[in-house]
């Protein structure tokens, strides 16, 4: 979420809004969109992407 990676440790967490959400958006409970997605958020989600293929391209 924002821009951020997901670990071993956060997945959970993250599925478990996820899931929760959605049920109370079905139930009626709430309504309307997350935050948009912020110039920060961005930039973070960019630098992290980068920082996952370099990883990934390294022998």
């Amino acid at each position: 979420p924002a821009g951020k990676p997901f670990t071993e440790d956060s997945i959970g967490m993250a599925l478990a809004m996820r899931d929760l959400m959605g049920h109370l958006r079905e139930s009626g409970e709430i309504s309307g969109n997350n935050p948009a997605f912020t110039k920060e958020d961005r930039s973070r989600f960019l630098r992290v992407l980068e920082e996952i293929v370099q990883a990934a391209l390294r022998p």
